[in-house]
């Protein structure tokens, strides 16, 4: 018997030890459960890191695309505008969004600015917009969420109203008589859009006007419409009812196929351009202010006479004033009737010339305004010129002797130097914007009204402080009402400053302003 393993030699194999310095294990096993998931965790991990890098690149390349093609846009949009500043209310064929991008908008009613909306179809929750004062910076967001922007503003005798750029119209103020057109009588201190639910459905606003009791606007459709106090037919549709919300102006009568352009506001009667260039007027008459050779008031319109002085001419402008109402020309020279007539006659129940035998002579009429019981005009040679009531020193010219014939607005002082732009006449008080881009005031100043943070009044023109919310802007536009006055700035918002106890300076507060305040954003 021999065993198994009997003649077998056995050799013992050397160790060898691997040249990286290694030495392996003798056994090997697999992973455990716990480290089995943590691999399969940080798996998931880097790949959703992967995802999204990958959602984040994608949606870089999204917007810098919705972005090219809005600032493309926005360069042919300047291309086409026109020489009055007008842009096209299309954006032109020219130009071709790239693919997956939609572009909408174009040019407002009055061509005066634009907006964009790019949005894409790779990603329908991107979206960006750009407008007239942001070329070449697109925004995220879109053109009805950009903040408001206002383009003409109008302080009347407690409260104030204004449009932005989308052509919408908002007021603030004393609400007596339902003037802020909201269908209520609550005052606001902030703006709050005039009511567009009923008879001004699916239209827009072109231009508003705040006056003493009653505010009107011209729409869309280029009719008028009047909304608040109307004891005297001021609101022109043949009643003497007031109106919480806007109502529309008869035209039925001597307005019948005519378009409105320009609508002003006096004390208790309102008058317009019409589109045959001619005005009407309607309310109270009691010292001719209607222009219709009568001192009987019109609870609709009436033309006014044009077969004296002004036959043969058509109307550019027209002010109403608390007792008398004032035209430019075609010829650019000023023609009043009613009280403050710029002559030695008292009243007129008809159109006559404004005295230009003295300081007016040889010269030409830009811009006319007027106020209480004074009137105020801006001449093409950039001076002013003021006549009528003057207790307050709102003539301007450094005394408090009214005046029944124009006299020249103190350019020594500082004003020297400087253009006059625009004029304003309010209550007691009278402002000019001035080519510098600033604000001057004159007259009555009891609640800071003239805007240079006092109470003192001024008979010569004073610097509007612009230390403040002002520091860097220009104003572009400025409006007196009763005791507060209002403009608009380079920066497209408005500020008002004066008399603020029922919240006509709209900046959220009843405290009376002795500076410029920022108008709330509705």
């Amino acid at each position: 018997m021999f065993s198994k393993n009997a003649g077998i030699k056995y050799i013992k194999k050397p160790d060898v030890k691997p040249s990286n310095g290694f030495t392996p294990s003798t056994s090997l096993r697999g992973f455990t459960i716990i480290e089995l998931i943590l691999v399969i965790m940080i798996i998931g991990i880097l790949a959703a890191i992967s995802i999204v890098s990958y959602g984040n690149w994608q949606k870089s390349l999204i917007q810098a695309q919705l972005e090219s093609n809005l600032n493309s846009a926005a360069t042919a949009m300047e291309g086409y505008r026109n020489f009055n500043n007008g842009y096209p209310s299309l954006i032109p064929t020219t130009f071709t969004s790239s693919q997956y991008v939609t572009l909408s908008g174009g040019g407002s009613s009055d061509s005066k600015e634009y907006c964009i909306d790019a949005v894409s179809s790779q990603d329908p929750t991107a979206h960006y917009y750009i407008d007239q004062d942001i070329i070449k910076s697109a925004q995220a967001g879109t053109c009805a969420s950009r903040p408001k922007k206002w383009k003409q503003i109008s302080s009347g005798a407690n409260d104030a109203c204004a449009m932005t750029f989308d052509n919408k119209a908002y007021c603030w103020g004393y609400n007596g008589y339902g003037r802020l057109g909201n269908n209520s009588i609550i005052n606001s201190s902030i703006p709050i859009q005039v009511d567009i639910t009923g008879i001004l459905s699916g239209k827009t606003f072109k231009y508003i006007k705040a006056g003493y009791q009653q505010t009107c606007a011209v729409a869309s459709d280029d009719n008028a419409y009047c909304w608040g106090y109307n004891n005297f037919g001021q609101l022109g549709n043949n009643s003497t009812t007031q109106s919480l919300t806007p109502i529309a102006v008869d035209t039925s009568g001597v307005l019948s196929g005519k378009t409105v352009g320009l609508i002003s506001l006096g004390n208790n009667h309102t008058c317009v351009i019409a589109s045959d260039g001619k005005a009407y007027c309607w309310g109270l008459n009691s010292t001719a202010q209607l222009g219709n050779n009568s001192t009987t008031q019109s609870l609709i319109p009436v033309a006014v006479n044009m077969s004296g002085v002004l036959n043969g001419k058509t109307v550019k402008s027209i002010s109403t004033g608390a007792f008398n109402t004032c035209v430019i020309a075609s010829d650019d020279k000023a023609y009043c009737w009613g009280n403050g007539l710029g002559t030695v006659t008292l009243q007129s129940g008809v159109p006559v010339a404004v005295d230009t035998s003295g300081v007016l002579s040889g010269k030409t009429i830009k811009t006319i305004s007027n106020g209480s019981t004074h009137t105020c005009a801006s001449t093409y040679d950039k001076k002013a010129y003021c006549w009528g009531s003057n207790s307050y020193g709102q003539l301007g010219n450094g005394l408090t002797t009214s005046s029944s014939v124009p006299v020249s607005v103190d350019m020594a002082g500082l004003l020297n130097g400087k253009s006059i732009e625009s004029i304003s006449a309010g209550w007691n008080n009278t402002c000019v914007t001035t080519s510098d881009g600033k604000a001057y005031c004159w007259g009555e100043n009891d609640f800071g009204q003239l805007g240079n943070n006092s109470t003192t009044q001024s008979l010569t023109p004073i610097a509007v402080d612009m230390s403040g919310v002002l520091n860097g802007k220009t104003v572009e536009s400025i409006s007196t009402g009763g005791f507060t006055t209002c403009a608009t700035t380079s920066d497209n918002k408005a500020y008002c400053w004066g008399l603020n106890s029922q919240g006509q300076i709209g900046n959220n507060y009843l405290t009376n302003s002795q500076v410029p305040a920022l108008v709330s954003e509705p």
